[in-house]
């Protein structure tokens, strides 16, 4: 059985995604826990661009967005969360990932819609109005028009 080179180094290069915490993404690095894409930010003194989503959503542009260059290279620098609204997967006694996602994003925002990007200091304060789904030219204004950090 004759594997490629190639072949491997994606496997390789899943596992090593899968275990800094990242989802697999063509493009964008995405972080899938908002704890950790803070301290992330927080590390590296950047706002967190994120991006509540939902399982069940027909989302493939956005997998599609997240993989184009410019778009790369408009969040070179910014931590960029993918938060599932509907996880299952227990966050603690009371509550799912995906629940307490929703109210995160509710309790911030105001707004209870998929998807929905917003830029978030480290701290977790809103940085910019939401922008919820929209046309990808707006998108990628959105992105350009990001905020930077105040310095310290």
């Amino acid at each position: 059985m004759k594997v490629s080179f190639s072949c491997t180094l994606r496997n390789i290069v899943f596992g090593l995604v899968l275990l800094l915490g990242c989802q697999e993404s063509p493009g964008v690095a995405t972080y899938g826990n908002l704890q950790e894409a803070r301290e992330i930010a927080l590390r590296n003194n950047t706002c967190l661009l994120v991006i509540f989503d939902w399982h069940g959503s027909p989302t493939r542009f956005l997998d599609e967005w997240l993989a184009d260059p410019e778009v790369i290279l408009l969040l070179k620098n910014v931590v960029t969360a993918r938060l599932m609204c509907d996880d299952r997967q227990p966050f603690n006694a009371i509550e799912t990932v995906g629940a307490y996602n929703s109210r995160f994003q509710a309790e911030t925002t105001g707004k209870n819609t998929q998807p929905l990007f917003c830029f978030y200091s480290p701290q977790g304060a809103l940085l910019t109005e939401p922008l919820a789904y929209c046309p990808k030219e707006q998108f990628l204004t959105y992105l350009r028009n990001r905020p930077n950090l105040p310095e310290n």
